[in-house]
């Protein structure tokens, strides 16, 4: 089995028992943490010195998607971007 090449480390914050339309609790939960540290492995980390992004189609990404054996590459063919509404500051973009 291969490692992953991303880890986040997470402390628990909170266990939430779901709940049904008619607010009756059942039997599956939502597991919410606080990531403490993330664990990158170098070579997937562009330019390192000056930004240090991740290199997401370098990584080999794979995602569910939807049904019971859909899956997904993110590949640099799937990238599209949209701009931000003007006055939105995210500090990603600064």
């Amino acid at each position: 089995m291969a490692e992953s090449a991303v880890n986040f480390e997470c402390k628990l914050t909170e266990v939430v028992q779901l709940r049904d339309h008619k607010r009756t609790p059942v039997a599956a939960w939502l597991v919410l943490g606080e990531v403490v540290a993330v664990h990158i492995r170098k070579d997937l980390l562009k330019d390192l010195l000056k930004d240090g992004l991740f290199d997401t189609f370098g990584a080999g990404i794979i995602l569910r998607a939807g049904g019971p054996s859909a899956y997904a590459l993110v590949a640099p063919e799937s990238r599209f971007d949209i701009s931000r509404p003007p006055g939105v500051n995210h500090p990603a973009t600064r």
